[in-house]
């Protein structure tokens, strides 16, 4: 079954500015939910809460790590969402975890809108 459209996106970053970017870029996209989570803890409550088809995670989180976000929903969801990690630190640490975690997508801070874009595009196909 193809997807044309994703209904539920949820991003997980503690800098308010980075979740309004990600958001502002996502709505000119698509009609879906788009959630905003500025903590770990928030995060996975709302991971709880709804279905989701796309989701973002910031790397380091002033509360914890978007990596074990990662490791949470790949262990607890039979259908994890598409998983776009994002961050301004790119150590060799971190990409390796990011390899590790087979995560679908790694975008780099700054961010462009064109990443977000293709992310959001690779998500819905």
């Amino acid at each position: 079954m193809e997807k044309t459209d994703l209904e539920h996106i949820l991003i997980v970053d503690d800098e308010k500015d980075i979740c309004l970017l990600v958001r502002s870029i996502l709505k000119r996209k698509t009609a879906a939910k788009i959630d905003v989570a500025y903590s770990v803890s928030e995060g996975k409550e709302k991971l709880h809460q709804v279905d989701y088809d796309l989701v973002f995670f910031d790397v380091r989180l002033r509360d914890g790590s978007g990596i074990d976000l990662v490791k949470e929903v790949q262990s607890e969801f039979n259908e994890p969402p598409y998983i776009a990690m994002i961050s301004a630190y790119t150590s060799k640490i971190d990409m390796d975890l990011i390899d590790e975690l087979n995560v679908n997508e790694f975008i780099p801070k700054p961010l462009s809108s064109e990443k977000i874009i293709n992310c959001y595009l690779a998500a819905s196909a």
